[in-house]
């Protein structure tokens, strides 16, 4: 998917599975780095992350704008 595809979705929050490929990372490795950041009480990747349970989600708007598209 590329960031335009990501900005046309009807929803307002992404999965790690729809941006790792255009972070070029492996979504496993997010998962971890994200509940390793949340542990340590800081952030990674530059966009707010949520975490509900186990479930991550991102908020698409922010991620796009780290992104350089602004939405």
């Amino acid at each position: 998917m590329t960031l335009e595809e990501i900005a046309a979705l009807p929803k307002e929050t992404l999965n790690i599975s729809e941006i790792a490929p255009i972070l070029n990372s492996d979504p496993q490795d997010m998962r971890v780095q994200i509940k390793d950041d949340r542990k340590h009480n800081r952030n990674s990747f530059g966009f707010p992350v949520i975490m509900i349970g186990s479930r991550i989600k991102i908020p698409k708007r922010p991620f796009l704008k780290v992104m350089g598209l602004d939405v």
